[in-house]
Order: structure tokens, then C-alpha cells, then sequence
């Protein structure tokens, strides 16, 4: 995997039917992974939608040196997030072009007015959408309007929600006219007695937060379909295999992310690649809590073309790990989840992977603190009433990272077993997982 963080070349996403020749055991696609273990680097595409036929739209922007993130960041208020220069982005709900970044993603004008119908619905009474079919239709720039209820599913599960325009409004400064500052008031502010100067160190942390925030945002993953075959009987093997292909696509997508994480370039190479090592498990089911809230806890939302309910998810095996994961996206919903939020804690499962001293030890340790306040600052604009807030949503990162510890020795036990497919870059992450116990357990033999 040092190879995929040093090299340079680009992300390939696999069409429907490359991923389609994994589904029996026995045959390994390698036309993308085999080109991976072997000094390849992957630039991490922020935005990928899909055309309606199943192939895959990238978007590259450029990504701004990480320490000039941490050291000089600005703060931008506008009603697109920082980067919006860039070339035209694509709606994550009909692949139509996006005008901007409306409701917590980049959507077109079409999907922003419909969403905004429908929460506006919502809030006066029920909104009565159903599907005339399975509730699985296509929604694309031409057929976005023949299922009302399918369109606003999609909506929720790429990561719309009404609280993020009203924090898009704040951001843009609403009537306080271009260029607004951050506001230091008494309370924000260190005073010098003997000058009076005055030291706005909130406000600094402030922009700080700003600039953190900013650079994932630039860098979200983006969320694959899984092609999952739903002609088939659903069965253990078959549900499985779905889950693996999508888990070995996604890791692609992880590996780059880390990346514009602010500081994770400036760690030595060994720090990088055990930090994701560690984490990558439960990087992947934290992001599918996220996904899953507007379910309650009774189906995970793993691709928008594959949710499992309680019976699905019990056919694979994988029943306590994926009860554990529902129920941190019930407590996500009850705590209020922000997308901003969660993109910080998926930086905070990062840096938090590994507690013993590594080469960069004290560089890790700075992007702890600069990626916690960034979370506090962050939470305390729209849950300024709650000091116990930013606890309780870091505690679930404990259930998570359960979830991911059972979710890798269950992994491997499939593995052992052979009665589904395993890829290179996949394959590596679990052995490097074993080497890591057995390093662990070696050292607790000494």
C-alpha cells in the first residue's frame, strides 16, 4: 500500500462488468488492483457520480499544499464551499450540472428546489411519495421527476439535510456584505493589560476550523454503487461478495482521502500507510452509519443500490458486528449529525488509530489537537446549547472501532474459508492486520 500513497497516477473505476466477474469464487479480477502493489499512486478524485448506464464521472481539483491548510489558513464565506472556481461540479442526485453546494452536496437547481419542497412538506405535514414501482428507480437528469419518492431516497442518501443550508447561510454572511470578519467580542478575546491590544485567538481558531473543514470537504469520499446483482435469491455468498468488491473499491477512494487530510503528507511513509492499516474498517462502517440514519437503525445503506435489512444482514454472518453499526446510526440521529461533523470524525478515526509513539509521534499528536478543535468549533455552532455534545458523538467512535475489530477477524475468517473472492489491495490490508497481532503479541511474550 506505500506504493499507492507515493506514486502518482489516477484512479480507475471498475464498470459493471469488470465487477460483475468476482461474483464466483475462484476468479480474482486484476486489471485494476495488479496495477496498485506496484509503485502506483492514486490522485484522489473528490466528486464521482454516476451517467444512468452504470459507468462512473470523475472530478479532480487541485488540492492546496496541507501545511498552507494548518499554517495560513483563510476564512471563506461564500455560498459555495472554497474550490467552487473549479471546474464545473455534477449534482450527486441526477448527474445534471450542479450550481452549487446546496443543502450539504453539490446538487443542480432542479434537485435544491425539490429537495427544499419536500423538507418544507415535512415540517407542515407528511409528505405522501410513493413509488409506483420497487423503490429502486433510476433517477438521472431525464427521468429525475417520474418517482418522487425515489428522487428524494437518493437525496438523503448522498448526504442532503436542511440543517447544512442553514449553515451555508451563515457561512455566506448573510446581509453583512462581502468580506465580513469573524466577529471577536469580549468574551473571545484576550486582553493585554499594559497595551490593550486585543488577541482574537477564538477567532483564529475559528478560521482554523474553517481551513480544516475546507480541505476535506475538497477530499470527501465519494459513495459507489455496488452492482449488486438483485435478479439473484439473496444468499450468504452472494451478499457477501457485493460487500467485498464494494469494500476493495472503496479502499481505493480511503487511501486517497487520507492524503488531503491536513498534516497526514507530512508524516514519514511508514506512519501513513499503519495509519490506514489500522483504521480502514472502521473507516468504511463509520461512513455507512452516516448513510443509514434516515433508516433508524432498521437498514444499512452500504451503496445507494444495496441496503441490507435486519433479515439481509443476518443472512450474512455478520449480525453483531452490523447490530452494533445500527445502533451508532440511531445515536447519530439522535445527536444530529452534521456532515461536517462526520467528515471530522472520519479524520479523528485517523489520527487516533494507532496510541503508540511513532516516528512522527509529535506531529500526530499536533493534528490531534488542530482536528479536535476543529470538531469543537464545528459543533458548537449549531450545538452551542449542549456542552456534552462533542463527547457523546467521539464516544461512538469506541463502538465503531468494535465494529471494525470484529469486522476484520470475520474478514479473515472468509478468507481462511475461500468461499468468496479476495483482491490484492484487500488482501494486503487483512495481512498487514495479522502481522500487526503478531507483532503485538511478540512484544507482550518479551
Amino acid at each position: 500500500m506505500s506504493e499507492l500513497i507515493e506514486s502518482g497516477e489516477t484512479v480507475e473505476n471498475k464498470s459493471p462488468v469488470e465487477d460483475a466477474r468476482m461474483v464466483s469464487p475462484g476468479i480474482c479480477m486484476t486489471t485494476h488492483h495488479s496495477m496498485m502493489v506496484n509503485n502506483i499512486h492514486i490522485q484522489a478524485p473528490t466528486s464521482t457520480t454516476h451517467d444512468g448506464r452504470g459507468r462512473e464521472t470523475k472530478f479532480i481539483p487541485p488540492i492546496e499544499p496541507q501545511s498552507a491548510m494548518l499554517l495560513e489558513p483563510q476564512l471563506k464565506r461564500q455560498n459555495t464551499p472554497p474550490g467552487s472556481s473549479t471546474p464545473s461540479k455534477v449534482c450527486q442526485v441526477c448527474n445534471d450540472n450542479a450550481s452549487g453546494f446546496h443543502y450539504g452536496v453539490w446538487s443542480c437547481e432542479g434537485c435544491k428546489a425539490f429537495f427544499k419542497r419536500s423538507i418544507q412538506g415535512r415540517i407542515q405535514g407528511p409528505v405522501d411519495y410513493v413509488c409506483p414501482a420497487t423503490n429502486n428507480c433510476t433517477i438521472d437528469k431525464h427521468r429525475r421527476k417520474s418517482c418522487q419518492a425515489c428522487r428524494l431516497r437518493k437525496c438523503y442518501e448522498v448526504g442532503m439535510n436542511k440543517g447544512s443550508q442553514r449553515k451555508e447561510r451563515k457561512s455566506s454572511g448573510g446581509g453583512g456584505g462581502k468580506g465580513k470578519r469573524c466577529r471577536v467580542d469580549s468574551s473571545e478575546t484576550a486582553v493585554n493589560s499594559t497595551s490593550g491590544s486585543l488577541i482574537p485567538s477564538k477567532c483564529a481558531k475559528r478560521s482554523r476550523a474553517y481551513a480544516i473543514l475546507e480541505a476535506l470537504q475538497k477530499a470527501d469520499l465519494p459513495v459507489l454503487e455496488s452492482y449488486h446483482n438483485h435478479n439473484l435469491p439473496p444468499s450468504r455468498i452472494h451478499l457477501l461478495n457485493t460487500l467485498i468488491k464494494l469494500a476493495d473499491r472503496e479502499l481505493v477512494y480511503l487511501i486517497n482521502w487520507a492524503k488531503h487530510v491536513p498534516g497526514y503528507t507530512d508524516l514519514s511513509l511508514s506512519d501513513q500507510v499503519h495509519l490506514i492499516e489500522c483504521c480502514w474498517m472502521e473507516l468504511l462502517l463509520l461512513n455507512c452509519a452516516f448513510r443509514s440514519m434516515d433508516h433508524e437503525g432498521k437498514r444499512l445503506v452500504f451503496a445507494p443500490d444495496f441496503h441490507l435489512d435486519r433479515q439481509l444482514w443476518n443472512l450474512t454472518g455478520m449480525t453483531e458486528i452490523l447490530d452494533q453499526v445500527a445502533a451508532v446510526s440511531e445515536l447519530m440521529v439522535q445527536y444530529c449529525i452534521s456532515k461536517e461533523e462526520l467528515l471530522l470524525l472520519q479524520a479523528t478515526v485517523l489520527v487516533n488509530a494507532e496510541v503508540r509513539r511513532l516516528a512522527s509521534y509529535s506531529r500526530i499528536q499536533d493534528m490531534r489537537q488542530v482536528i479536535l478543535d476543529a470538531l469543537v468549533e464545528t459543533s458548537a455552532r449549531f450545538h452551542a446549547d449542549n456542552v456534552r455534545h462533542v463527547p457523546s458523538i467521539l464516544l461512538l467512535l469506541t463502538h465503531i472501532r468494535q465494529a471494525g475489530e470484529r469486522g476484520i477477524a470475520y474478514f479473515q475468517q472468509l478468507k481462511r474459508e475461500g468461499c468468496v473472492v479476495f483482491c490484492d489491495l484487500l488482501t494486503e490490508m487483512l495481512e498487514a492486520h495479522n502481522n500487526m497481532s503478531d507483532r503485538k503479541i511478540n512484544t507482550d511474550t518479551e
